[in-house]
């Protein structure tokens, strides 16, 4: 049965991606073949079996221009009683030669059985590829064990054969995967974090070169993983101290420059130990401001902005966004289960934080606009901004620790990526803020949260600038009144 079952997929998988061409080739139970099966995105990315998209046709040709360890798949047709055997063939031509890269199988043999149809060759880089040394390969299947299958496919391509063009390789990128995190005060405490090369990265030139270099708050220790991806380098980080439960404590890593590579996105990462208030476990502030039974909530609000028809002066403007809960593991101090509480099965059960809210969009892929950013903003580019959201954005404090009306609330501190939607650079924007939030009315649960932000706009062009802000948990509220700092506005950022 589990044998049937890996053939259905593999012929959906083999099925789905051909034309009508090739689709004759199954109209006999007597038709078998082998054939190179390596497709390619409108991104240029071969996509890595068992990926699979039915609008993509097997290419015979493919131009490389990045690091990524590129997997060929090769794939039989049909059902097999006894492993079977494939050989193949590399030709090099231009100035490439095998020195420039590792091919394995190094003894050009592939093999499949009756449960694995598909086999890989794989081609890895061991110098960059520059206009003195670019050329190409010639991959030919040349030679089968079961000489009832046949070699390529009856079509003008065969796909009996691939060739891979190998140009100069293009700047490669290199970003934090994320830009914070949190660590635990206590001596021993970890935090993993990945460095990411989108494009892959050439082993000879990272080893030994400081990739970040650290501003920190409190005594931590960095240990580099080893490697097992050229897409990404994996760390450790242990803090050596037990710090105050009174305090937050901040560590800052920045990228290091390093030559033939670019900087992505998220330059900074940052590594914070929270203020740990004395709250009470039996409340949970932060399910007052996210429904999560309506996928489109969202907090409605009011900034301070210039008036667009009398220059010079400022008011009120509407401003909503979406508002979700901050998923945390079980044994979070802040934690409350929210799925899975009444079976002792525990891998489907959820956890939020009781005092955080995130701003995060509920289509994947777009951005909302916390704290109205997309309008204190021009030429932001709002599918790759990340800073548009924010996983933790505010976090509540209970008046003396239990009260359930009122207390103050905080801006998560952290950078937000801005990205410009002309020339793709993007701009680390820091942001803190502190206010008030309090219950208006019980029998509505109606709230509202009164906070100040401070952005540092210093990359994009030099300001700091802290604005005013009302947010309420239900629409259709009375407009504010005026802040107290009546001078804290200005006009939208051009990036």
């Amino acid at each position: 049965m589990k044998g049937i079952k890996f053939l259905l997929l593999f012929l959906v998988f083999f099925l789905g991606c051909t034309n009508d061409e090739d689709s004759k080739l199954f109209n006999s139970e007597t038709d078998s073949f082998v054939r190179f099966f390596m497709l390619v995105n409108n991104n240029n990315q071969v996509l890595e079996y068992p990926e699979i998209s039915g609008g993509l046709q097997a290419v015979s040709s493919y131009e490389k221009t990045n690091f990524r360890v590129l997997k060929i798949p090769v794939a039989v047709s049909t059902v097999i009683s006894e492993n079977i055997t494939v050989d193949f063939t590399q030709q090099f031509a231009g100035n490439l030669s095998e020195n420039d890269l590792i091919i394995t199988p190094q003894n050009k043999q592939l093999t499949f059985t009756k449960t694995k149809l598909v086999d890989t060759i794989f081609v890895q880089h061991t110098s960059r590829i520059t206009y003195d040394n670019k050329g190409s390969i010639r991959f030919e299947i040349t030679n089968i064990s079961n000489e009832k299958i046949q070699i390529g496919i009856d079509n003008e391509n065969k796909n009996s054969t691939l060739k891979i063009d190998f140009l100069p390789t293009s700047e490669t990128i290199y970003t934090f995967e994320k830009n914070r995190t949190e660590i635990a005060g206590i001596k021993g405490s970890i935090v993993d974090f990945k460095i990411l090369f989108p494009n892959g990265f050439l082993a000879s030139e990272i080893t030994g070169k400081n990739l970040f270099k650290i501003s920190n708050a409190f005594d931590m220790t960095t240990i580099r993983k080893q490697i097992t991806s050229n897409r990404e380098i994996s760390f450790t980080a242990t803090l050596n101290e037990n710090l105050s439960e009174d305090t937050s404590f901040d560590a800052l890593l920045n990228l290091e420059q390093i030559d033939n590579y670019a900087k992505g996105a998220i330059k900074t990462f940052q590594i914070n130990k929270p203020f740990n208030a004395d709250r009470s476990n039996s409340l949970n502030i932060a399910g007052n401001f996210y429904n999560d039974n309506e996928a489109n909530y969202r907090l409605r609000g009011e900034y301070w902005r210039p008036d667009n028809e009398f220059p010079g002066q400022c008011e009120w403007f509407n401003t909503n966004v979406f508002s979700v809960p901050v998923v945390v593991m079980a044994n979070h101090p802040n934690a409350i289960q929210v799925e899975g509480e009444s079976t002792p099965e525990t891998s489907d059960d959820v956890y939020y934080h009781r005092y955080r809210i995130g701003m995060v969009s509920p289509i994947s892929g777009r951005t909302t606009t916390p704290f109205a950013l997309k309008s204190l903003l021009i030429g932001e580019s709002s599918d790759n901004s990340t800073g548009l959201n924010i996983i933790e954005a505010l976090e509540f404090f209970p008046d003396a620790g239990n009260s359930e009306t009122f207390g103050t609330v905080s801006v998560v501190s952290q950078n937000l990526i801005i990205v410009s939607r002309t020339d793709g650079k993007s701009y680390n924007v820091p942001i803190l803020g502190t206010g008030t939030y309090k219950v208006l009315d019980i029998a509505t649960n109606l709230w509202r949260i009164d906070i100040d932000v401070t952005f540092d706009f210093s990359e994009i062009n030099g300001t700091v600038k802290t604005l005013p802000y009302v947010y309420f948990n239900l629409s259709l509220q009375p407009e504010p009144e005026e802040p107290l700092n009546i001078d804290a506005c200005f006009e939208p950022i051009q990036i």
